[in-house]
């Protein structure tokens, strides 16, 4: 019996996506329908189609020793779950070749790489994802270079503090970020205890969790769910907060309204960071903060802690020259959009 690998992959994996569970039930039932024997399932979630077989987290120990001996055939819904880089799709048949492997693509019961109208045929296919891989990046580049430009909220997590809300631009309706009544009091309340009451990070989070304060995540998802029929709702995670993420949340530029992206606030055309939303904490709060932190009162090294951290903020923020908080300031745009 021939000794299979069943290999899944998606590009972006929600808990609201069934691309997984399909393709689970269908290796499944093909397997148990052949003559096989299952070594091994990979299950690579949120995995683009252009990043490398040997570089995927679960696939890639199957490639290399000792596993790579455990199978005879990798077993795939569709080719391009193998992958969408058609030069790397060419790598990794000559590497199957070599190495006396097969490929079976479950929806195309003609697919043989054994032959060469075979490999041609695949290479065809292998191409056109490619092709259709590059459309989809540019069109998502100019999606996102257009919400940019018009400081509209693309989508994912709020940053803590703020909320997406619908308005119309340009007659659509879009989503702008705006300050969270709820959120933002926590923000508030967060740096108030920590420059004026001496708490440490450690201290807030634990109250926090205490209290039962849900994560950003956990808080966006409890919001949508109110507008939302009870079996479309999506669970809470259950998310406590720690020391990391809480400091995280205060040091984030995101805070004074700035747009990020991977942690980075985004430059504009001269080099500044894009403000697109009311800041929850502004500089002068972090001038201020900073002018008292020197002195023995009570509390000072939380508040010599926080000071750290929101001035590191600032900093961060103020990337296209010389800042140390305060002396050189965002030009906050008198002719944005407010929400």
């Amino acid at each position: 019996m021939k000794r299979v690998l069943a290999v899944q992959r998606i590009s972006r994996d929600t808990e609201a996506s069934s691309a997984l569970t399909r393709q689970d039930k269908a290796l499944t039932l093909a397997i148990r329908r052949g003559t096989y024997t299952e070594v091994g399932r990979v299950v690579d979630a949120t995995v683009s189609g252009a990043v490398n077989l040997d570089q995927r987290p679960s696939l890639r120990k199957w490639l290399t020793e000792p596993l790579v001996h455990e199978w005879d055939v990798l077993m795939v819904t569709e080719q391009d779950r193998v992958t969408r880089d058609d030069m790397h799709w060419w790598h990794f048949v000559d590497w199957i070749l070599k190495n006396g492997k097969d490929i079976e693509v479950l929806d195309d019961p003609t697919f043989d790489i054994h032959s060469e109208d075979g490999r041609m045929l695949a290479g065809i296919k292998a191409a056109q994802a490619a092709k259709y891989r590059k459309a989809v990046q540019a069109r998502q580049l100019d999606r996102t270079q257009f919400f940019r430009e018009n400081r509209l909220w693309n989508g994912g997590i709020w940053p803590f503090g703020y909320r997406a809300e619908v308005f119309s631009h340009l007659g659509e309706s879009r989503k702008c970020l705006a300050v969270d009544p709820c959120s933002s009091r926590l923000v508030r309340e967060a740096y108030e205890r920590m420059v004026h009451g001496g708490d440490t990070v450690y201290a807030v989070a634990r109250d926090w969790n205490a209290r039962g304060v849900p994560s950003a995540r956990d808080h966006q998802r409890r919001e949508q769910n109110k507008d939302l029929p009870e079996h479309e709702r999506r669970p809470e995670k259950g998310t406590v907060w720690s020391v990391t993420p809480l400091r995280n949340m205060l040091r984030s530029p995101a805070l004074m309204g700035v747009m990020m992206h991977r942690s980075e606030p985004v430059l504009d055309a001269e080099g500044q960071p894009v403000v697109w939303a009311d800041p929850i904490l502004t500089p002068e709060e972090q001038r201020s903060r900073t002018r008292s932190s020197p002195g023995g009162a009570r509390g000072s090294p939380g508040r010599a802690r926080a000071g750290a951290l929101l001035c590191s903020a600032w900093s961060s923020a103020c990337v296209a020259g010389p800042c140390m908080c305060g002396i050189r300031r965002i030009a906050w745009p008198t002719e944005r959009r407010l929400c």
